[in-house]
């Protein structure tokens, strides 16, 4: 995993290591940016072609691939599988070998068809390791977020912004007490408003056994002056809040 930590960031790591050693190395070879047997200079190929053989006797195939085969293997991986690398392509050989593609057997015989089989098992694996570690790390991202949002939020912020939507509501208290779908809802919001200002020391005095949590915010909202905008009424809300409120 040394090559990840220099290109990965602290998160993504974390997501690597909740992975098995083998999908560890999948999503590795993935992200290396080796060379594609598509893009290999002729050099290259002459290094893919020595690991073909090397590969041909790891898998106990005892006839030697012949030069003409070799280059025709060469040949076939850039046109077919462009896209693979020759590190992918071993490490899908080693897998292969212990036994997690299930049988594939060679025939004695490097063919073509066999090494395509463990290349798209291969990329079957590879596929779901990508998957999984795309959908692990949009969770773990939403979860550091969230977390985050959490340390940053304000609560004498969060009592005003919750207090001044609470007035918008009030001037439309007439309509709203008559819906009587609407009601429960913004009998809800009222709640929780006060609960967000009650944590701030404020509206100590409501006893919800008494009046409703909307009903409060009327009798509170009734006092005060209408010689102001909307948006200046707000103003002063805000700084009464800011100034009355103590955070427990």
């Amino acid at each position: 995993m040394q090559n990840l930590t220099t290109s990965k960031t602290k998160l993504e790591m974390s997501v690597l290591s909740k992975f098995n050693p083998t999908e560890q190395k999948i999503l590795e070879l993935k992200s290396l940016g080796n060379v594609r047997f598509g893009d290999m200079t002729n050099e290259q190929k002459q290094g893919l072609a020595k690991s073909l053989v090397k590969l041909s006797y790891f898998v106990g195939i005892k006839e030697p691939l012949s030069i003409d085969n070799l280059k025709m293997l060469v040949y076939y991986l850039a046109n077919q599988h462009p896209a693979f690398t020759q590190e992918e392509l071993e490490q899908a050989f080693f897998m292969a070998s212990s036994g997690e593609f299930g049988e594939i057997e060679h025939y004695q015989t490097f063919s073509p068809a066999y090494v395509s089989k463990i290349i798209k098992a291969y990329l079957s694996k590879r596929s779901e390791a990508s998957v999984k570690y795309h959908a692990k790390l949009q969770k773990q991202q939403a979860e550091e977020e969230s977390n985050m949002k959490a340390r940053q939020y304000n609560p004498v912020e969060g009592c005003v912004d919750a207090l001044c939507a609470q007035y918008d509501t009030y001037l439309r208290y007439d309509e709203i007490v008559s819906d009587t779908d609407k009601f429960p809802y913004e009998e809800m919001r009222a709640s929780i408003a006060i609960q967000m200002a009650q944590k701030l020391s404020l509206f100590k005095d409501y006893d919800s056994s008494k009046e409703s949590a909307f009903d409060f915010f009327k009798r509170i909202y009734d006092k005060v002056p209408r010689d102001k905008s909307v948006d200046e009424t707000k103003k002063v809300i805000a700084e009464w809040v800011r100034v009355k409120s103590i955070i427990q």
